[in-house]
């Protein structure tokens, strides 16, 4: 995995799970698989998303930012080395381990978004 961090590029060996919603697959830390980690577990609280146009980012960064996530693009790789594949992640600890790309996590808050 390649992502910037205070303006320094790192690259970290991270296992990455896939998980298969419906037609789409999202990338998951080893400890988010099954949507098991602990920001995930329980009741879902309501997200209020302002709809100012100072607001800045997608959907997904706007409710990580909400739920006391730190969103951040990352880049990672399968088998080739050479071929990157851009996504972004919410992170909820510092050090990265547990983690849900942004998009499933939107799905997971979908029904308790609410837009101002």
């Amino acid at each position: 995995m390649r992502f910037i961090d205070k303006g320094v590029t790192k690259i970290k060996k991270l296992k990455l799970c896939e998980v298969q919603k419906e037609q789409n697959k999202y990338i998951v830390s080893p400890e988010c698989l099954n949507d098991d980690c602990p920001p995930l577990r329980g009741p879902r609280k309501k997200v209020v998303l302002e709809s100012r146009f100072s607001d800045v980012g997608t959907p997904g960064f706007k409710v990580c930012h909400k739920i006391g996530g730190i969103p951040q693009i990352f880049e990672y790789h399968k088998e080739n080395p050479e071929d990157w594949i851009r996504a972004d992640r919410c992170m909820f600890d510092d050090e990265g381990k547990y983690f849900v790309e942004t998009s499933h996590l939107f799905l997971l808050w979908y029904n308790h978004i609410k837009n101002n």
